[in-house]
C-alpha cells in the first residue's frame, strides 16, 4: 500500500500497486474529514490551509508511524492523501546505488 485517500462522499481508498481500491468502510462525511484535519494541524498550519486551500505536512502517531500528508479542499470539503513513510532508512546497496557513489 502506498497511499490512503480520504474524500467526502466515498469510503476511504487505498492505493495498492498503483490501483485505487475502496475499503469496506462507511462513506466519509464532511465532519469526518474536518475532524481528521483539525486533529493533525496546529494553528499556523490551519491558517495556511485556509489561505492557500491546501497544505503538505508530516504527521506521526504515538506508535512511531509517520505519514506524509496532503490536505486540500475538494468541492468545499477537506480531502486528504496520506503516504506511509518508512522509518527504516534503506542502505545505498539495497537501493542499487553503485559503490563508486558512496
Amino acid at each position: 500500500m502506498s497511499n490512503i485517500h480520504l474524500t467526502v462522499g466515498i469510503a476511504p481508498g487505498f492505493r495498492i500497486n498503483g490501483q485505487l481500491t475502496a475499503a469496506s468502510l462507511e462513506v466519509l462525511k464532511s465532519e469526518d474529514t474536518r475532524a481528521m484535519v483539525e486533529s493533525m494541524v496546529n494553528d499556523r498550519q490551519k491558517q495556511l490551509l485556509e489561505e492557500y486551500g491546501e497544505l503538505d505536512l508530516s504527521y506521526s502517531l504515538e506508535d512511531g508511524s509517520r505519514f506524509r500528508v496532503n490536505i486540500f479542499k475538494q468541492k468545499g470539503d477537506f480531502a486528504l492523501v496520506l503516504r506511509l513513510v518508512n522509518t527504516v532508512i534503506p542502505s545505498a546497496q539495497s537501493l542499487g546505488v553503485p559503490s563508486s557513489v558512496y
